[in-house]
């Protein structure tokens, strides 16, 4: 984030940058901001953000680095680092299952991996629960959501998502993960399609939440 190199055990964020990361908090808040994207859209138990992403904020720079640029161990190691904050935290909430929210197959080719489940891997290897990669998957392509509406962004993902039934159990806890929360359409659309499938009970972490 600073340009300065890394030194010791530091693992994509220096010591100098921690404490200057913009961490939201949300965990210890419930019915917190990001919560309340959801409220009368899906049925969601809990969710949390770990920091706020803004224009112009390195901590977004970091966020483009693995979204954009074949950096997919800042995704895991950011992944670890919100894992540990969870749990140092005291956040806990039994988790079955961590599913990643899917990129569409000829996505993952170009992209070459998926970085909500790089991110996903980071928080389990903490949390010592599995990732499902093949439960949840995007059946149609969509175009970014990055300059659409509220609206749009609905439209864009209605109906988007297939989940496999028959690798869900009833009264599973499942995690959601994503990279950037910004209007929760694409994980509204996430979760009804799996509580489509299965009677499950459904929280939600991303990295970042926009501004």
């Amino acid at each position: 984030m600073c340009d300065t190199p890394l030194s010791g055990d530091e693992e994509s964020v220096c010591r100098f940058c921690l404490p200057d990361l913009p961490v939201t908090r949300f965990h210890l808040t419930p019915d917190n901001r990001a919560e309340q994207l959801f409220f009368g859209k899906a049925d969601i138990h809990r969710c949390a953000c770990f920091c706020f992403y803004r224009k112009g904020d390195r901590f977004r720079e970091l966020i483009h680095e693995f979204k954009y640029h074949d950096n997919r161990k800042a995704a895991y190691r950011i992944g670890l680092l919100y894992g540990k904050m969870l749990k140092n935290d005291g956040w806990h909430i039994p988790i079955d299952q961590i599913i990643p929210v899917p990129l569409h197959p000829l996505k993952r080719i170009k992209r070459g991996y998926n970085q909500s489940e790089w991110i996903a891997r980071g928080i389990a290897s903490v949390w010592n629960i599995p990732v499902l990669t093949r439960v949840l998957t995007k059946k149609k392509v969509t175009s970014t959501q990055t300059k659409k509406s509220l609206f749009e962004r609905h439209l864009n993902t209605h109906d988007t998502f297939h989940t496999k039934a028959e690798a869900l159990t009833d009264g599973m806890h499942i995690l959601l993960v994503d990279d950037v929360l910004t209007s929760g359409s694409t994980l509204t659309a996430c979760a009804i399609s799996i509580q489509a499938a299965a009677d499950v009970k459904i929280s939600i972490l991303t990295l970042a939440f926009a501004e």
